[in-house]
């Protein structure tokens, strides 16, 4: 693109680029003006996970591997060009999270219309929480981040079916269980609900589903060589998919504190860990609202519920 188209592309998408700087501003206000050490538990267990990965520092006990990857991956990658700087970490999650503007415009304007898209651009741009997890050593920005780039993919793919467009929507899918083990499943629920409401066939079906587990499996056999048995994702844990949650926990020892149940159920589950999957598929089952709220998680709900069940793709 010259610099003419690129002016004239600038010109027409004003009000865009508007709420793409008012988004950048607010967020590097909020950085600089409400800044904390950024790390909890979460950003412990993923920069642990990192070091073992790329530098081969032995993981500590009570951290395990299963955690999803994508962000301990994620925070390599800003180490490897700038090092391992907290503040780097959270310049870079601010500008994701500002360019999610673009991402919700253009999902909004796939789905409903122009004005639409921008309505959810602006209110991203000052939603509150999108500010907040740029500032936190967690995985939730590339999440919503990689979130917005697969609905994207998976829009296209329905609009303008092709093998290639399908097999890509379905690396994104598996790419986004890498980041966030509560969206495991939807790299079959959405290809599903697809071949259902007749928007793929079968075969197009089979293809984005071969396209998640080409981005998941490497990962799952990586594990195996670790634990030397086949353990799923992140198979229990606060925001997993499927799991027994800390409420269950509870009922059994109610006295016990949560840490250590999370510890002593992953050390369960590495024992027995498809029993403890499909008994939790079969417990989520017999509970639809426990298992709507963890497929969309919370922070990513209005993606899908929006795109997918209030509207169709133009």
């Amino acid at each position: 693109m010259d610099t003419k188209k690129a002016w004239e592309f600038f010109t027409e998408h004003k009000a865009l680029f508007a709420v793409f700087f008012v988004a950048l501003i607010l967020r590097f206000v909020y950085f600089f003006s409400f800044a904390t050490s950024g790390y909890y538990a979460d950003g412990h267990v993923y920069t642990k996970i990192m070091h073992f990965l790329f530098n081969g520092v032995p993981i500590e006990k009570g951290i395990h591997l299963s955690w999803a990857p994508g962000y301990s991956i994620f925070l390599w990658a800003i180490a490897f060009f700038v090092g391992e700087n907290l503040i780097w970490y959270k310049i870079v999650q601010a500008i994701i999270s500002a360019l999610m503007v673009f991402l919700i415009y253009l999902i909004g304007r796939k789905a409903f219309d122009e004005k639409t898209g921008l309505v959810a651009a602006a209110i991203w741009a000052v939603y509150p929480y999108s500010m907040l997890f740029t500032e936190l050593i967690m995985s939730e920005t590339l999440f919503m981040f990689m979130m917005a780039l697969t609905l994207l993919a998976v829009l296209n793919a329905v609009e303008k079916p092709s093998k290639l467009r399908i097999f890509v929507s379905g690396i994104f899918l598996g790419s986004l269980a890498l980041v966030r083990a509560s969206a495991k499943m939807l790299f079959i629920v959405v290809p599903a609900w697809l071949f259902f409401n007749k928007k793929w066939n079968g075969a197009l079906t089979a293809i984005a589903i071969v396209g998640a587990l080409v981005m998941i499996m490497p990962y799952i056999f990586f594990l195996f060589t670790v634990y030397g048995q086949f353990i799923f994702i992140d198979h229990v844990g606060e925001h997993t998919l499927l799991m027994t949650s800390f409420e269950d926990f509870e009922e059994i020892n109610p006295s016990t504190d949560q840490s250590l149940i999370y510890n002593e159920t992953l050390d369960s589950a590495n024992q027995k860990p498809f029993i403890l999957y499909f008994e939790s598929v079969i417990k989520l089952l017999s509970n639809p609202g426990k298992l709507l709220a963890n497929v969309f998680d919370r922070v990513t709900l209005f993606f899908w519920v929006e795109t997918f069940m209030a509207g169709q793709p133009t």
